[in-house]
């Protein structure tokens, strides 16, 4: 089947005749120069957000009243269980036998 029309792609484009290192390493730097900035600003918005107590994620914060004081009680405790079972190690209650100085 023949067109009634061709289109000569290579000479729509015409290409460079060469590498350009100059224009290569202002395009690199460009980039590198733009994703700093935007990290920059996108941790300054994080450090303010931060900073005045928002939640950080976009949420409302509901989140921090869910903690009721059953479940602070239960966390203590289990705290202070193992507070208990440190106290025993450091007082002696366990009596370890080290094969190394026998």
């Amino acid at each position: 089947m023949n067109l009634p029309f061709h289109i000569d792609l290579s000479r729509a484009a015409p290409r460079p005749p060469g590498p350009d290192p100059e224009r290569d390493w202002l395009i690199v730097l460009s980039l590198a120069l733009a994703f700093l900035a935007a990290s920059a600003l996108g941790n300054a918005f994080l450090y303010r957000e931060a900073v005045i107590g928002a939640p950080i994620g976009g949420g409302n914060g509901a989140g921090s009243a869910a903690l009721s004081a059953d479940a602070l009680a239960k966390v203590e405790s289990v705290f202070a269980a193992r507070a208990a079972e440190s106290a025993k190690y450091e007082n002696g209650a366990y009596s370890f036998v080290d094969p190394s100085r026998e």
